[in-house]
């Protein structure tokens, strides 16, 4: 019974003996990090890392700006006012006479539709019908003032004669401006009364005709649709939508769906600039004189000729620019170091952007820069 009982003593100190090194082990174990908090503190150190992952960003080339495709943009061209021209009756008029047809070939001046304009007509006879009253009061009033020198005629009479010679001057002159806007000239004023009435419209440009709309018998109001349109020949105009471009040596080329390329020049530019896409309409001619239709469409293609002489332009995709500090920057890439480049923006446009280095060293021929999209895109080359 004593041997039991120093047995089970011995068992009891040797259980309480080893419960101070299971904790000692314990508290060992809380002191050690694991691999994985210490590859998160690694990347916390660096900021690149703890921002975006380096290996995911998608990279783009630098290429030289001179010579490179800056835009292309749709361009149409536009015939000038004396390609376009219209028919029309300045006064509510019936059409008497159709004289063309669609297609058919005039000169300027050619007799295109007749016909009849009361109000034209009517001031034709208070024209012809003033000038007969001024030719009564004017030898009337010889006459009185040949009496009157003789002391035959009284001063009143010959103040009546004057102030009703003036009445009539003054109505052939209302009459004469309404045969004007009509286009008929006041020698043709006495013709119209005795004859139909008759006025010929006329063309106004020398070209072809392409649309007639008029009828026999058609009452036409002043301000409706033309009676006949015409289109001519001469030069044309390309119109275009481009960003500021105005510090740039460019070059236009515009290409047609026939396969024509034509080279251009800008000739003008609209004062105001669109905020949208920060482009402005342009209007450009053909650097040689050639005949262009109106209405060709093309697509217009802008190359930057050459670079200023204060320093290389760089041409890279618009997503590469980083905004922060008042400054603009790009994240370059050379022989696997990257560094953050300061750069100026000469012009952006169509996703593409026009840079120069504010130290021309920071970018030559071979580098890459990083675009700046959100981490799920895989577009670019990846290191």
């Amino acid at each position: 019974m004593k041997r039991d009982w120093i047995v089970c003593v011995a068992l009891g100190a040797a259980l309480l003996g080893g419960c101070p090194h299971r904790d000692a082990a314990t508290e060992s174990d809380t002191r050690v990090s694991p691999p994985g908090d210490a590859a998160q503190a690694s990347k916390l150190d660096n900021p690149v890392a703890a921002t975006t992952d380096v290996r995911s960003l998608a990279w783009a080339q630098v290429t030289v700006g001179d010579g490179a495709l800056l835009w292309e943009v749709p361009a149409q061209s536009i015939g000038s006012a004396q390609q376009r021209g219209e028919v029309m009756p300045a006064f509510r008029a019936q059409v008497l006479q159709v004289l063309v047809e669609p297609g058919q070939t005039v000169a300027v001046g050619e007799p295109l539709v007749v016909v009849r304009m009361p109000e034209v007509l009517r001031a034709a006879g208070a024209y012809v019908a003033a000038g007969l009253r001024i030719s009564a009061h004017t030898q009337r009033r010889e006459q009185l003032a040949s009496l009157r020198s003789e002391g035959l005629a009284r001063l009143s009479d010959l103040a009546e004669v004057q102030a009703t010679l003036a009445e009539a001057q003054a109505a052939q002159k209302e009459a004469q401006a309404v045969l004007a806007a009509a286009g008929v000239s006041a020698s043709d004023a006495p013709s119209l009364c005795e004859g139909s009435g008759r006025v010929t419209l006329r063309s106004p440009i020398a070209g072809v005709v392409t649309t007639v709309t008029a009828a026999l018998g058609q009452l036409v109001e002043p301000g409706g649709t033309a009676l006949a349109k015409l289109s001519g020949q001469g030069s044309s105009r390309i119109e275009a939508r481009l960003p500021d471009t105005s510090t740039l040596q460019l070059r236009y080329d515009w290409l047609l769906s026939d396969g024509k390329t034509i080279s251009l020049r800008q000739l003008s530019r609209a004062p105001m600039f669109d905020p949208r896409d920060g482009m402005a309409q342009t209007w450009l001619v053909p650097t040689k004189s050639e005949p262009i239709a109106a209405g060709l469409s093309g697509r217009l293609r802008v190359l930057l000729d050459k670079s200023p002489s204060d320093g290389r332009l760089w041409l890279l995709p618009a997503r590469a620019l980083r905004l922060g500090d008042g400054q603009v920057t790009v994240l370059r890439q050379r022989d696997g170091q990257r560094k953050t480049v300061t750069v100026k923006v000469v012009a952006s446009a169509g996703g593409k952007a026009l840079i120069s280095a504010t130290d021309e060293r920071e970018l030559v021929l071979g580098d890459r820069v990083a675009l700046e999209p959100s981490l799920s895109e895989s577009t670019g080359d990846k290191p």
